[in-house]
């Protein structure tokens, strides 16, 4: 039981051990925790504070967990281990003017793009030991589609 609620938060809920692209699928499930949000009329103060306080509460929890991750799925970076992709995707979202569906939108695509690709810094850290090389470069690549979300926003009003 201890072995599956630790399998399930750190891949979280599951999405992890779906089949092809499990960081994907663990980015697509935290966009859809942030439609839900958007959807529930959640106020754009509330998400300014909220995105960034979630990227935070995860990335506390995952560093330790990430720790663990390689005894647990045989892997120094297991497939499985999404807590990192949601920390990230939360990052792309923080500290913005505008909470859209669009804004989501193109956050996903960048964090995607951005945690896929490895661009310098982000695979620099990816390195780093344990839970903190594990989720550093997807707080990394998280921030860099924050920048592409703010001139997207600047380059198209009323994003």
């Amino acid at each position: 039981m201890k072995n599956a609620l630790y399998k399930g938060t750190c891949s979280f809920f599951f999405l992890g051990y779906l089949p092809s692209f499990p960081g994907t699928w663990g980015t697509l499930g935290t966009a859809c925790a942030y439609a839900a949000a958007l959807g529930a009329g959640a106020r754009p103060d509330h998400l300014f504070w909220g995105t960034a306080g979630a990227a935070l509460a995860v990335s506390a929890l995952a560093i330790p967990l990430g720790h663990r991750a390689r005894e647990v799925f045989g892997k120094k970076d297991p497939g499985q281990f999404v807590l990192d992709e949601v920390a990230g995707y939360c990052v792309s979202l923080s500290f913005l003017g505008s909470y859209t569906v669009w804004t989501g939108g193109i956050a996903f695509l960048g964090f995607r793009l951005f945690d896929i690709w490895k661009p310098w810094p982000v695979r620099n850290v990816e390195t780093w030991k344990g839970g903190w090389g594990i989720v550093l470069d997807d707080l990394l690549a998280g921030l860099l589609a924050n920048q592409v979300v703010r001139v997207a926003c600047l380059l198209i009003p009323h994003l």
